[in-house]
């Protein structure tokens, strides 16, 4: 009895084990840091909306603002920690103010029909929240409000991708990670017309958001809608609107190689900058220097740093707009 109890037993520390090598993410440390992280609240469309600032010591005036957006079943302090608090370590260097809100329930109201969570199906109005947000970072933190910027990460990317088809008017710049734009019959967004400055962060291997396009399910379960290819999530970028997405020019592309992360940047005459960052073998992960997101979602790069990655692209994309050069 006891040789069996002890065998049960192992097993189940064996399986337990497995689960977790499987389901939990590598231990964050919380970095030094120089500046402040203060929670706040605000009351919008009858909701309370939660949100954190990292404002560092020393700050440009007026600065930048990153708003970083978390994916599903998140919050703004796990999409802190998954980024190994890179946007704070680069705020304290960099003098920008770093936002992370809360959406609905764990969840943001995006693009895809399919989507069955609470902020969409309520319809929460999460770019109004957003804008409302920026306004009063702008009156109380000193934020420059001709430089806000978002990285959203998986359902935090397709919110970023809906501000930009929407409301592209309050923000210079989007990037978005392990996430490609709805396709056609799964858009329930309003097509604009203003080009967007995009980066791009997308895994080859990712088991989620299909790189190369396809349907997005959770490991096989459910169901939220086809999504384009990476490429032709990009090129929507360089000229929205609802008709045939044209195809980027390859004259005007650039190729940098780091480790498996493929770096492919194109400049468009009169367009904004426009940035695809292939990680080969990729999952559905936010890449950092040092750590890992849970096994399960696939490989997490170390060949950048989302933080790095995003601050360059769009202090290189202002420069261009600028005509200075980056």
């Amino acid at each position: 009895m006891g040789r069996r109890l002890f065998a049960v037993l192992s097993v189940a520390l064996l399986a337990i084990g497995a689960g977790l090598y499987w389901l939990l993410s590598s231990h964050v440390v919380t970095p030094p840091l120089t500046g402040d992280f203060t929670r706040g609240l605000i009351r919008h469309d009858d909701k309370d909306r939660r949100y954190g600032v990292y404002q560092p010591q020393v700050q440009l005036a007026p600065a930048p603002l990153i708003m970083v957006l978390h994916g599903s079943m998140g919050d703004g302090d796990e999409i802190r920690q998954q980024s190994q608090f890179g946007f704070d370590r680069l705020a304290d260097r960099e003098g920008f103010v770093t936002v992370y809100p809360d959406g609905f329930e764990s969840h943001w109201n995006d693009c895809r029909k399919a989507a069955d969570y609470s902020a969409r199906e309520q319809g929460v109005d999460d770019l109004g929240f957003l804008q409302t947000l920026v306004e009063k970072l702008v009156e109380e933190r000193r934020v420059d409000p001709g430089r806000v910027y978002l990285v959203g990460y998986s359902n935090g990317g397709h919110l970023a991708f809906r501000a930009a088809m929407e409301t592209p008017h309050w923000m210079q710049g989007i990037a978005a990670i392990a996430a490609n734009l709805p396709a056609r019959d799964n858009n329930a967004c309003e097509h604009g017309d203003q080009p967007m400055a995009t980066l791009l962060i997308n895994g080859t291997e990712d088991p989620i958001n299909p790189y190369e396009g396809g349907q997005v399910t959770l490991f096989g379960f459910g169901d939220r809608g086809d999504v384009l290819p990476s490429t032709a999530t990009l090129a929507y970028f360089a000229d929205p609107g609802p008709g045939p997405i044209t195809p980027l020019d390859p004259d005007h592309l650039s190729r940098q190689q780091r480790g498996q992360a493929l770096i492919e940047r194109w400049q468009l005459p009169g367009k904004p900058l426009l940035e695809l960052v292939t990680l080969q073998g990729g999952g559905h992960t936010v890449p950092v220097a040092e750590g890992r997101m849970p096994r399960l979602l696939g490989t997490t790069s170390h060949d950048i740093d989302t933080a790095e990655q995003a601050w360059r692209f769009f202090r290189d994309a202002r420069a261009a707009e600028a005509g200075t050069g980056p």
